[in-house]
């Protein structure tokens, strides 16, 4: 009996692993798109449409409709066909305009995780990271999410270590 038990429940999470895979590459193929509330939420958080090149990190939870990796998180994650969000969508927002946004977002996301960036190799990380960002687009995502440590002049500080 309890064989029979372990079989159906090794079967029924076969399943669900299939499925999520499944989903994940759908995701990154552009099939499917997903929007979240970036974590840590505030009040006036709207959900966003997770990247889809986010997908190739990212790992969901359905159990409780989330996906994170690296410290990046998205809570009340939703997933929808592709023709459904353009149908949605009031107005399309262009390439380089959603790659400004995301770069200012992961730019928000580093300074509140304490990271230590210097302008050079935020900018190339982020050209690497979102196809579209145009030059401008960088500049003004900088000027507005960069912690205000970054963009002072001279050598950065790095954190002391603590003696032990």
């Amino acid at each position: 009996m309890q064989d029979a038990i372990n079989a159906e429940i090794h079967e029924k999470d076969a399943l669900l692993r299939a499925l999520v895979r499944g989903m994940i590459q759908r995701l990154r193929r552009g099939e499917l798109v997903a929007q979240g509330i970036q974590s840590p939420p505030t009040l006036d958080s709207e959900p966003v449409v997770i990247p889809t090149k986010l997908w190739r990190i990212l790992k969901p939870d359905l159990r409780d409709s989330s996906a994170e990796a690296e410290g990046l998180r998205f809570a009340a994650v939703r997933v929808l066909h592709a023709a459904t969000m353009t149908a949605q969508a009031p107005a399309r927002e262009s390439r380089s305009a959603a790659a400004e946004r995301f770069c200012g977002e992961w730019l928000k996301t580093e300074a509140e995780r304490g990271a230590v960036l210097q302008r050079g190799d935020a900018e190339s990380a982020a050209y690497a990271r979102f196809a579209g960002l145009t030059t401008r687009g960088f500049e003004r995502a900088w000027k507005t999410n960069a912690a205000e440590s970054w963009k002072q002049p001279g050598r950065r500080k790095r954190p002391r270590k603590s003696p032990q």
